[in-house]
């Protein structure tokens, strides 16, 4: 009898050292792949996301533009046009497909009309008509996104060309920040000119990664 309680007894220490081992394993091996996953993106993040390195980037230019109701009447859908100047020097800033109108993160529908060029299709002035609603007296800023990335596909607007009376416009300097490229990031990243400009288009900053 004494001798099948001590079996007993040494098998069950067997088993819990069986178990205890299978969790130190499973727990290791569970660590170590997370690791594994930090250490790979830390090096897709290292080859991948260094912008200026790997000259990933561009210039996107910001147009800031006040509009004003002035005349006391509710817009519904009205027309308003504006006369741009998008690279008076020709600096080759603005290629046309990639101008963007923006109300906070809302895309604004448009159309450009009576377009004037720089040497190689470079857009240089035009006329930017926008739709939107407005109420009495109220005071609107909408921001004009454009850059020199020619692989951006044109917007599928069609605004009628019209002149509207009634609008204070005011139209601020021109700001810029650099941004990931849209033509060399597609080689990496399928992502769209429009999710660049939602994510990054309201912010100055540079990325910086470093190996610790």
């Amino acid at each position: 009898m004494p001798i099948q309680i001590d079996f007993t007894v040494a098998v069950g220490i067997f088993i819990i050292i069986i178990g205890l081992s299978l969790a130190f394993v499973l727990n290791y091996l569970t660590k170590y792949s997370q690791y594994s996953k930090i250490n790979n993106l830390k090096a897709i993040a290292y080859n991948l996301f260094v912008p200026l390195k790997l000259n990933l980037t561009t210039e996107l230019y910001k147009l800031p533009i006040k509009i004003t109701e002035i005349n006391g009447n509710e817009r519904i859908d009205t027309i308003i046009n504006l006369s741009l100047s998008f690279d008076e020097k020709c600096e080759k800033k603005a290629w046309n497909s990639t101008v963007r109108v923006y109300e906070d993160d809302k895309e604004v529908e448009f159309s450009l009309y009576n377009q004037t060029f720089c040497e190689e299709k470079y857009l240089k002035y035009s006329d930017l008509v926008l739709k939107s609603n407005f109420s009495a007296y109220q005071t609107k800023i909408f921001f004009v996104y454009f850059s020199e990335e020619k692989e951006v596909e044109e917007p599928n607007y069609s605004i009628p060309y019209e002149e509207n009376s009634g609008f204070k416009v005011e139209i601020f300097p021109l700001q810029e920040t650099k941004i990931l490229s849209i033509g060399k990031l597609k080689k990496l990243r399928n992502i769209s000119y429009e999710d660049l400009i939602k994510n990054f288009g309201n912010y100055n900053f540079y990325l910086e990664i470093s190996e610790k």
